[in-house]
């Protein structure tokens, strides 16, 4: 039998710290920030789902959002995000306001830094997928905006396949 002997270099405990850590943020930093939602993708600020790959909007992802169009100033109410279409297999969302704040009402969502985004793809039921989440009105002015975007996935890992589309912006009015 014949033994081959290496000359690895000696590694202290330093670098094998420095190497697990690397690692960590590397493959579970990875993971966790494509699989637990984005912001900053909607109208108000950006430039849709750009996580999955290049996209542009699709007209076979329909979005939405569907609540009181009007709300006295200050005070709050529960409203919801829908998507259909696209792979429908599971779906992300991403919500902003222009002058309120929002806040969750379940498990399945996030707020990070004032946004709404999901905290792991949830399925679609039947042919459509949704998100509740509540909005707040400020103290002042006449007129909000709440932006939505959601992705449709496949949940294959691939961004090829994943569909995205805006949902039309909708207005609350706000009352004294």
């Amino acid at each position: 039998m014949v033994r081959t002997r290496f000359n690895l270099p000696r590694l202290r405990p330093i670098h094998v710290v420095f190497f697990v850590a690397a690692s960590y943020v590397l493959f579970v930093g990875y993971d966790a920030v494509h699989s637990t939602g984005q912001i900053g993708s909607t109208r108000k600020n950006g430039d849709g789902c750009t996580c999955h790959g290049d996209q542009v909007p699709t007209d076979s992802v329909l979005v939405w959002i569907s609540g009181p169009d009007t709300i006295a100033l200050g005070d709050a109410a529960l409203y919801t995000l829908y998507m259909k279409g696209g792979p429908a297999i599971a779906g992300g969302f991403n919500v902003a306001a222009g002058r309120g704040s929002l806040s969750v009402s379940d498990t399945l969502s996030q707020l990070l830094a004032g946004e709404l985004t999901h905290t792991i793809p949830k399925s679609f039921d039947d042919d459509t997928v949704s998100w509740e989440f509540i909005y707040h009105a400020p103290l002042s002015g006449s007129a909000d905006t709440i932006f939505s975007v959601g992705n449709s996935v496949n949940l294959d890992g691939i961004p090829i396949g994943d569909e995205f589309n805006f949902g039309t912006n909708f207005a609350v009015h706000l009352k004294d």
